[in-house]
């Protein structure tokens, strides 16, 4: 049974779930754009399904973090989402590298509200966030892995380009 309370809490812990719900709103938009992005016709790196799923797992998630903030009464305005415009992603590595940063600072975000919830004694919003925050662990985690594993794919890249030429030649990275 969901938690239902009669009391609104804290204006500062509305405005900590705004800011959770419309940066996980702005971060499942950049997961998805980077799925697509990229998802050659050819070959679709292992870590974009990942990226695609996360995008939903992170809607998911802000709108059972809003449906929380619905039943305490206090759906005032949901903060404004931030379009994606990444730009040019020249590797995987970066546009991973990327996400990492958005989550560590989604994780920052969370731990605001979690001391905001704790200050108010908000048990089960503070309950909440905890759950968030241990999915988030481990997405970064496994987002960190797949770093290393790129770096790892450019290191034999690269020392493949220079078996195949060994007479010390320039070879350039567009000749992958």
């Amino acid at each position: 049974m969901a938690y239902q309370s009669h009391n609104p809490f804290p204006a500062e812990c509305a405005n900590g779930i705004n800011r959770v719900a419309a940066y996980q709103m702005y971060i499942s938009d950049v997961y998805l754009t980077l799925a697509y992005y990229f998802t050659e016709p050819t070959v679709m790196p292992p870590f974009a399904l990942f990226l695609e799923d996360m995008s939903a797992v992170k809607w998911d998630q802000s709108r059972e973090i809003l449906k929380f903030l619905g039943r305490h009464n206090r759906i005032n305005s949901v903060a404004f989402v931030q379009r994606v415009n990444i730009g040019h992603m020249g590797t995987p590595e970066e546009g991973l590298t990327y996400v990492v940063n958005l989550e560590e600072e989604l994780t920052w975000i969370m731990e605001d509200l979690q001391t905001s919830a704790s200050r108010a004694h908000e048990t089960h919003l503070v309950k909440l966030v905890k759950e968030f925050m241990a999915k988030q662990k481990r997405q970064k985690r496994f987002l960190e892995w797949q770093i290393l594993d790129q770096r790892k794919l450019e290191e034999y890249k690269q020392q493949r380009r220079l078996s195949e030429n060994p007479a010390g030649a320039s070879v350039s990275s567009e000749d992958t």
